[in-house]
């Protein structure tokens, strides 16, 4: 790069940091960052449910309007278990399910937080790690719930992992 180049590309660098110093960052298109004053509040999971164990952590943290469920989990094959019990566990979505409770016998979902994953167990107390996601819970739905946890399908069945997110 010749000399003037140079000088160009940093007044450049210059001029777009003093904007950005001056204006802000451009906000993020449908997402937004979180804020500042909110300290992360970490769950960590070792639960079981049926065939698959889990084990990991879920970080949730704010935004203006929404709590981020951030997720590091790994989950292990256990294909003799009576619940869920299948030969081959074909995962295909992780999911945020925020509920009211009516008492011992009925759930009613207000939001639900889907993202596919592609994860297949096949030996038993094989682990593998499910892919990182952020799922959002709008703080308005939030507030008027009881219950707010995680789920992996496989397209016909449901594994809850067993833990309040709430």
């Amino acid at each position: 790069m010749h000399r003037h180049q140079n000088r160009a590309l940093a007044v450049t660098f210059v001029t777009i940091g003093a904007t950005l110093a001056l204006c802000g960052p451009a906000p993020l298109a449908g997402r937004q960052t979180p804020v500042s004053s909110s300290t992360p509040r970490i769950t960590a999971i070792e639960k079981s449910y049926g065939t698959l164990e889990f084990r990991g952590v879920v970080e949730r943290t704010e935004t203006a309007e929404d709590y981020e469920f951030r997720t590091r989990l790994a989950v292990t094959f256990h294909p003799a278990e009576q619940i869920n019990r299948v030969a081959v566990a074909q995962l295909q979505v992780v999911q945020l399910i925020a509920t009211r409770m009516y008492g011992r016998e009925r759930a009613e979902v207000l939001h639900r937080d889907a993202q596919p994953i592609d994860v297949v167990l096949i030996d038993e107390g094989e682990t593998k790690s499910l892919p990182e996601l952020v799922l959002r819970l709008p703080k308005s739905i939030a507030a008027t719930v009881n219950h707010v946890g995680l789920g992996v399908s496989d397209g016909k069945l449901l594994w809850p992992i067993p833990t309040e997110l709430k």
